[in-house]
């Protein structure tokens, strides 16, 4: 069954100087009848657009021989999450958000579910190609559509020299009367939305670059990075996301009936799942290394760890599949050598390997090894979030 449902919307307006006199606009836009809307003497009225958005909801389309559910959230869940955060955005992240109408609207005519179809467009029309959120947007005639170029409100068709000559869509110098554009899975993309607010609202968090061995002995014992708890919790609210969404696509494959499902499920596990997992599991990583001194890590239990670490990177250098990537080899070679620095003690090679060690987890996930470093990152999460303490300093 198909759903449709209001969004934003806003009314065609002219536009006046401070003092109540008309402006007048860069080119004329015509009215009903088709007539240009201008003044006595020919000079076009500056007018605002007016916009109505309508959604379309199409079920998705699956396998007839399938019957199990897709391992993702269910969409009206994630609205409501989606939907408690929308209302509450800080200022700067609601700016963010809505770039696009700086004169507001109304949240009275704004629908939640229609709000929240708007908010996950705005995000997706941000995007870059790559990212969990990206749309594009087209004009049409017909079966034939055009990419429409522009980060703003109102997209431009291509210049003309690339519009083909047959396809004569209605516009108003270069600005289609009408345009659409599509997400093709509403619930991953909340997901990703939600992730994205989360995202641009967090505040006191930096980088630890790992790829600096050289520490000066005052450096460790001292935080790297000033350690946001809010953001902790945050980290651990969106991984706990994540394993879940891991989990479903790990029984379905258990489940799968050949071996082209298994291989397309993996590969979704590569495209969807991996890239924001290991970005999330990178940063709790850093955050965990830099919300503890070196001298508050127990030096036996780091020793312990730091020797499984040492016999995951071994059987994993060992073991390795002829196609594996480049930068699981680069990162093989990094942890390596600050497993190998002479002079440091387990907790130091602790700390500063920890950031590492969730990224070569990720590349075993993809490659389906035996989870050598996977096993000994939970081990060394878990034993840095019992010593990393919960409250401010």
């Amino acid at each position: 069954m198909i759903q449709s449902r209001g969004g934003l919307s806003r009314e065609m307006s002219q536009l006046f100087t401070p003092e109540g006199h008309p402006l007048f606009g860069a080119f004329p836009i015509r009215d009903a009848e088709g007539k240009p809307m201008c003044n006595s003497v020919g000079e076009p009225f500056a007018l605002r657009f007016g916009l109505f958005r309508q959604f379309t909801l199409h079920p998705k389309l699956h396998d007839s021989n399938e019957s199990r559910p897709l391992p993702v959230p269910e969409l009206t869940e994630l609205v409501r999450d989606g939907m408690s955060l929308l209302y509450q955005l800080p200022a700067n992240v609601a700016v963010s958000l809505w770039r696009n109408w700086q004169s507001g609207f109304s949240r009275d005519r704004s629908p939640s579910e229609g709000l929240w179809l708007d908010a996950l467009f705005e995000f997706s029309w941000q995007g870059q190609p790559g990212d969990p959120l990206y749309a594009k947007r087209y004009a049409w005639l017909g079966s034939v559509s055009i990419e429409l170029v522009g980060k703003g409100l109102f997209p431009r068709l291509p210049d003309e020299e690339i519009l083909p000559l047959e396809v004569p869509i209605p516009h108003e110098n270069g600005y289609p009367m009408a345009y659409y554009s599509r997400l093709p899975d509403l619930a991953r993309a909340s997901v990703a939305a939600i992730d994205e607010i989360l995202e641009r609202a967090r505040t006191g968090a930096t980088t630890i670059q790992s790829g600096d061995s050289r520490t000066s002995k005052n450096e460790e014992t001292m935080p790297t990075q000033r350690f946001n708890l809010k953001r902790l919790g945050q980290l651990e609210e969106l991984l706990d996301i994540e394993y879940e969404k891991l989990h479903e696509f790990e029984k379905a494959i258990s489940l799968a009936d050949g071996i082209s499902q298994k291989i397309a499920l993996r590969q979704q596990i590569k495209r969807d799942l991996t890239p924001r997992l290991r970005k999330l599991e990178q940063e709790y990583a850093e955050l965990l290394a830099g919300g503890v001194r070196t001298d508050e890590i127990p030096e036996a239990e780091a020793g312990v760890l730091i020797t499984e670490v040492a016999d995951a990177v071994a059987k994993i250098e060992e073991k390795k599949p002829a196609d594996v990537p480049q930068e699981m080899l680069r990162l093989l070679t990094e942890i390596r050598g600050k497993l190998d620095e002479p002079g440091k003690s387990a907790s130091a090679k602790l700390k500063v390997t920890l950031p590492i060690i969730p990224l070569i987890s990720s590349y075993e996930m993809e490659l389906d090894t035996e989870g050598f470093v996977t096993q000994v990152w939970r081990k060394a999460r878990d034993f840095f979030k019992k010593v990393v303490p919960r409250n401010p300093r």
